[in-house]
């Protein structure tokens, strides 16, 4: 999805800027109001931002879904790690 990689990309944010990735999947929850990949980059965004708690809830959020736990348990659970430990983390 290429919100998910404008969010979180190093290289995407360095050059563009979390808030216009914020502003982009503010467009996205309206076309996918419920996904837990949008709760994911909305949690990878608030860590860019230091909004560490939101991320937090944001990542749990994703979590949830079953299907997004089997498919990315391991990397979920250490974004989740990562925001606990107030890091952002970008892959």
């Amino acid at each position: 999805m290429r919100i998910r990689i404008f969010g979180l990309s190093p290289f995407l944010i360095k050059i563009r800027g979390v808030a216009k990735a914020e502003e982009l999947m503010k467009m996205v929850v309206k076309l996918r109001p419920a996904s837990a990949y949008n709760e994911e980059t909305l949690g990878g965004i608030a860590a860019d931002q230091g909004r560490f708690e939101d991320a937090i809830i944001n990542q749990r959020k994703a979590l949830g879904d079953r299907a997004y736990e089997e498919r990315s348990g391991t990397k979920a659970n250490t974004r989740l790690k990562a925001y606990q430990d107030k890091k952002p983390i970008r892959d």
